[in-house]
C-alpha cells in the first residue's frame, strides 16, 4: 500500500484511555505502583484494545486482532514499542515497503511521527503489547 503524496494521519492513542476506570489499580499499600496482568482471550472477529497501565509519560496497551491489524498508514506523536506475544505481524513504511516481520517475542521501535501500518500474517489471533512514551513537559510550558 502506498500513499499519494499526502502525509499520514497523526494519531494519539493515549488520551482516549486517560482516567478510565479499571486501567490500573494502586498496589495494596496504596502506593504509586500499578499492577496489571496480560491475559489475552481468543477473538472470533474484530479487535480489542486493553489499557494495562497509564501514567503521565508512559502507557502500555494489549492489542488483539482476529484479522487485519492497523491497516491504514498513520503516525503517533509519541515514541512506541510494539512487542508481538502471539501470531505474526508485518510492519510497513508509508511508501509500502516491508520494514519487518515479527513473531512471538519480536518487537519493533517506531519513533514519534514515523508513518507506518501493520497487518496480521497468521491464521491465529495477533496479540501485541504497545508501549508508548511522550516527552515530559518542560517547566513554564516551553
Amino acid at each position: 500500500m502506498t500513499t499519494t503524496g499526502t502525509s499520514a494521519e497523526i494519531r494519539n492513542f493515549l488520551d482516549p484511555f486517560a482516567g478510565e476506570d479499571g486501567v490500573a489499580v494502586p498496589d495494596r499499600a496504596g502506593g504509586p505502583f500499578r499492577l496489571f496482568s496480560v491475559r489475552p482471550e481468543p477473538l472470533a472477529s474484530g479487535k480489542r484494545n486493553t489499557p494495562l497501565a497509564h501514567g503521565d509519560l508512559l502507557s502500555l496497551y494489549m492489542r488483539e486482532f482476529a484479522e487485519g491489524g492497523e491497516t491504514f498508514v498513520h503516525a503517533h506523536p509519541e515514541d512506541s514499542v510494539w512487542l508481538v506475544l502471539q501470531g505474526r505481524a508485518a510492519f510497513y513504511a508509508e511508501d509500502g515497503h516491508c520494514i519487518a516481520e515479527a513473531g512471538p517475542l519480536d518487537g519493533i521501535f517506531v519513533p514519534q511521527n514515523a508513518a507506518y501500518r501493520f497487518e496480521s500474517m497468521a491464521p491465529e489471533n495477533l496479540v501485541v503489547l504497545r508501549m508508548s512514551a511522550r516527552a515530559a513537559e518542560t517547566p513554564g510550558g516551553a
